[in-house]
């Protein structure tokens, strides 16, 4: 284990059984051995991710990680391949609402308990007794007051946090990591990178995240929320599109059935049966073009989205973007050439 989730080789690992699995799933096929290599990974990680990503107290995560437990199967199940999302990011949203429910039941029990312990009691004599009372927001407790969890970043919190942190001065000796930090040590620079991320991912990697927090010395928790942040929008987003491409493809499909039942009517003309192929070819390649852009998954936020959400002109995102575009070229071209 190192200081991220898993290690990199676990993670290509597990991405790997995860695929195999649903492939086998899919072909009918025994996928027992994948089932209990994913299982065992899935409940370290049901204790991991919500404890390295600062979702609950350490006191608590061995009590939220016993009560998923029972459902590890339905979790891994609920799984969808498709959207082509790692399965540790898809853990990390899943884990993230249950830790965040979990807490607030757990507080919402315990200021239950509270109200039982002081308030009125009715004696048998009708005489009420009155137990202490204290003024919990006034009065500090030797223990603190219950933690809550960490509050959701806004994409302009996140932003802020890494383009303010005090960048790293260490030489590492790796070409590749000591440019980009030299590069990241200018506000600038460390915003326009950030947009180009925005624009280009829509989830990060426990490795990328652990990567990232060091290239920006910021904690771990900005990216981890970056990552939830960007797999939320592009869910929805990809959501939005399936349902637009759905109408089409159906819309289209409705004629093609049209059309060839017109080809066949036996009451039309040859004629007219030539103009009803070609406009049924035109049909069929309306109906392939769009399953094929259904297929395709465009990455990262669009150029508006971004300039919106930051207040930004899209002028100055793409712009941005195109700089880091370049300076990634002209690393990787320094790069191989150090080799």
């Amino acid at each position: 284990m190192q200081n991220g989730f898993i290690t990199k080789a676990e993670q290509e690992a597990l991405e790997e059984k995860v695929a195999i699995l649903f492939q086998k799933r899919s072909d009918g096929s025994d996928y027992t051995a994948e089932l209990e290599y994913v299982r065992e990974k899935t409940k370290l990680l049901l204790y991991l991710i919500p404890r390295r990503s600062y979702y609950l107290d350490r006191e608590l995560c061995s009590e939220f990680y016993l009560s998923q437990l029972p459902g590890v199967d339905r979790i891994i199940m609920s799984y969808r391949i498709t959207l082509s999302v790692p399965y540790v990011a898809y853990l990390h949203v899943i884990l993230k609402g249950r830790a965040f429910a979990f807490m607030s039941k757990k507080y919402e029990r315990m200021r239950k308990d509270d109200d039982f312990l002081y308030t009125s009691v009715n004696m048998l004599d009708a005489s009420e007794v009155f137990e202490f009372e204290p003024e919990w927001d006034a009065m500090p407790s030797s223990d603190g007051p219950p933690a809550r969890p960490p509050e959701e970043l806004s994409l302009n919190e996140i932003i802020e946090d890494v383009v303010t942190a005090v960048p790293c001065t260490h030489i590492t000796g790796n070409i590749r990591r000591d440019i980009m930090l030299e590069y990241l040590r200018e506000r600038d620079n460390r915003l326009r990178f950030m947009l180009f991320l925005l624009s280009n991912t829509d989830s990060l990697t426990s490795g990328e995240i652990r990567d990232l927090s060091e290239l920006m010395n910021v904690s771990e928790h900005s990216f981890a929320e970056l990552s939830t942040l960007l797999f939320s929008k592009s869910e929805k987003r990809q959501v939005v599109k399936e349902e637009r491409l759905d109408g089409k493809i159906n819309r289209a499909w409705k004629r093609y059935v049209l059309l060839t039942a017109a080809i066949h009517n036996p009451k039309t003309s040859e004629e007219e049966k030539k103009e009803l192929r070609v406009q049924l070819e035109a049909a069929l390649r309306r109906v392939r073009s769009n399953q094929e852009s259904k297929a395709g998954r465009r990455r990262g936020l669009t150029i508006a989205f971004i300039a919106r959400a930051l207040s930004f002109s899209e002028a100055m995102v793409s712009s941005s973007i195109r700089q880091v575009e370049s300076f990634m070229e002209a690393l990787s071209t320094e790069v191989r050439a150090g080799a």
